[in-house]
């Protein structure tokens, strides 16, 4: 919580059986990081959709507050994907 910088990557790869637990534990974190003004950087595939069904209105909200977050869509071909 009190990193200069922190980064959460890879949002919603949590086992479906411990949303109920991130959902709470990732509020807290985005509401205490927003709270205090830390830049935090957050990295999904999910939609802000995805994330609302996912983590609830509570931290989608969050996401989209503009005082504290600031959002980047980013495009591209899966390199995982490629077979060079």
């Amino acid at each position: 919580v009190n990193a200069d910088l922190l980064v959460y990557d890879d949002l919603g790869a949590a086992p479906k059986t411990q949303r109920d637990i991130a959902e709470n534990y990732f509020f807290a974190l985005l509401d205490e990081r927003c709270k205090e003004k830390r830049p935090m950087v957050v990295a999904t595939n999910y939609s802000m959709g995805e994330i609302d069904a996912a983590y609830g209105e509570r931290c989608s909200s969050r996401l989209l507050d503009k005082q504290c977050f600031r959002g980047f869509l980013l495009k591209g071909e899966d390199l995982r994907l490629r077979r060079d």
